[in-house]
């Protein structure tokens, strides 16, 4: 009996999150989309626009870094290929996935409703992307003011990269 409970606890605890993100009720919205035009040429910074929009009614408080920084502080970005496995993670997107933290200051600004901001990040700086094919990028993001576990998921897009 206890097993049963701990997995239904378990099961609810990483799942319930997970659909709240997806929902349409969530106050905000990130939308991807690749800065240069696919296919990129091997080697050469492979970059993605971030948009985060308030859809809400309310204000929303957003942090990020000022200036050119590491996206990967405040969004979990996620690169696979076209059979669904990850790519090598760079030693930068390991310390950040180990909770680290790669830039030093941080911003405050308030999305009032419709607003939007835009950040962009290299893929290179987190992923070893040096095989041509073709890549599924996602991106996700905590807002722990909106809600403490969900995260807010982006859509998927495909960079295609070639010698």
């Amino acid at each position: 009996m206890n097993k049963v409970l701990l997995f239904v606890t378990v099961t609810l605890i990483t799942t319930v999150p997970s659909l709240l993100a997806q929902s349409k009720t969530m106050p905000i919205a990130i939308t991807i989309e690749p800065v240069e035009k696919t296919p990129v040429k091997l080697g050469t910074d492979v970059r993605i626009s971030i948009t985060v929009t308030n859809t809400s009614k309310e204000k929303v408080v957003f942090l990020k870094s000022p200036g050119p920084t590491h996206a990967g502080n405040w969004y979990d970005i996620v690169v696979s290929n076209t059979s669904g496995r990850s790519i090598t993670k760079t030693r930068v997107k390991r310390i950040l996935d180990g909770g680290g933290n790669v830039a030093g200051s941080n911003i405050a600004l308030n999305l009032l409703p419709g607003d939007s901001v835009k950040e962009e990040a290299a893929l290179n700086d987190l992923y070893e992307l040096t095989t041509p094919g073709t890549y599924a990028v996602e991106v996700d993001r905590p807002f722990p003011d909106l809600h403490p576990v969900a995260k807010i998921k982006s859509n998927q897009i495909s960079i295609t990269l070639e010698r």
